[in-house]
């Protein structure tokens, strides 16, 4: 099943912040799959575990995000 976000999701990948648009789901066997926009306008996919979605640091908890050392901040 093909979800357009709307809103879209403010994320972050290994290449870097990014917006999510779109999520594909496989069923419950699987990881969704998350058509990200990334920085310079590339559109890539990305699988469920390989995204952190940005949380807002005005709900009190700040940027929480725990990323891989690799990924670019």
């Amino acid at each position: 099943m093909l979800i357009e976000l709307r809103p879209p999701w403010p994320v972050i990948t290994e290449h870097g912040e990014g917006t999510a648009k779109v999520m594909i789901t496989y069923g419950t066997d699987h990881n969704c799959e998350f058509g990200v926009r990334c920085p310079g306008g590339h559109f890539r996919f990305y699988w469920q575990p390989d995204v952190r979605l940005i949380g807002n640091p005005m709900d009190g908890n700040g940027l929480d995000l725990d990323l891989p050392p690799e990924w670019k901040k």
